[in-house]
């Protein structure tokens, strides 16, 4: 509170910047930052999003928080500052592991099917299912577990009073219920475009696994894919027709990344166990 009680005095950004050389190094980059910051606060609407958030029960941590995710750890000076969340963060840490699934949000029926032949106790065991909430292949992957009682996460682009797709408001309250909500944003924040984008990277960290099931030759689903690559963990695709659009990206991450490919859905019990073949590179 003191520090943002001083960003919001009338001191200057430069005194302000003055005043910190004394304690760590700072360059003139941060009188930059703290203009634009100070041209885009408003006490108000933070005020607002603070009173909403009491309002719905949303709770918010850190990365001092003893319930922090530590594989977001490995984003390094690109991890989230914090997090907000519905639901109980103590999943990320009790359950064994996640395996991402993500891909098209136009899913067709075969991939819809794919997916939900994957998120099943016996070639999951223990570990749980992270996903972006999106239509198409998200929904199948977080529906299935809430079905077959698989702990399930999903990571959202806005805040946690914007949720989007509206379709899909139910399945984001039964996930709160029995899973963990996701956001990098406080409440009031509209999940804009780019912010789909900033969202998967969390995703590609918090899963030890990444598995992409329909994607076109350009989709989101292939930016988790190389987050997660680039982290270290392991990626994988569902195959499908070379005619079909939403193959092409899947493919794209054989060529490009030699991503591995899930023959039949026992093999991702495979993925995430160390087993040779299936890591992914950069």
């Amino acid at each position: 509170m003191a520090a943002l009680e001083r960003l919001r005095s009338r001191d200057s950004s430069r005194a302000i910047v003055r005043s910190l050389a004394r304690a760590m190094e700072v360059d003139e980059s941060v009188v930059t930052h703290i203009d634009s910051w100070r041209a885009r606060d408003s006490p108000e609407r933070t005020a607002l999003s603070v009173e909403r958030q009491v309002e719905l029960g949303v709770g918010v941590m850190s990365d001092r928080d003893p319930r922090w995710p530590v594989g977001l750890l490995d984003l390094g000076d690109h991890q989230a500052l914090s997090l907000w969340f519905l639901g109980d963060p103590q999943l990320l840490q009790v359950t064994p592991g996640f395996v991402g699934m993500v891909g098209s949000r136009q899913a067709s029926p075969s991939g819809v099917s794919a997916t939900r032949s994957l998120v099943v106790r016996e070639i999951l065991g223990k570990r749980g299912v992270i996903s972006g909430g999106a239509t198409g292949i998200d929904t199948a992957a977080h529906g299935a577990a809430l079905e077959r009682g698989i702990p399930t996460v999903a990571v959202v682009a806005g805040g946690l009073d914007r949720l989007y797709p509206a379709e899909n408001l139910g399945m984001f309250s039964r996930i709160a219920a029995s899973g963990v909500l996701l956001a990098e944003a406080p409440c009031g924040v509209r999940p804009a475009p780019e912010r789909f984008l900033d969202r998967n990277r969390l995703i590609a960290a918090l899963a030890s696994v990444v598995v992409v099931v329909e994607a076109a030759h350009r989709s989101g689903a292939l930016n988790t894919a190389h987050h997660a690559a680039s982290l270290g963990r392991e990626v994988a695709v569902v195959p499908g027709r070379w005619s079909d659009p939403l193959s092409a990206g899947c493919w794209r991450l054989v060529r490009e990344q030699s991503a591995g490919v899930l023959s039949e859905p026992g093999d991702l019990a495979l993925l995430g166990a160390g087993a040779p073949g299936f890591l992914a590179e950069v």
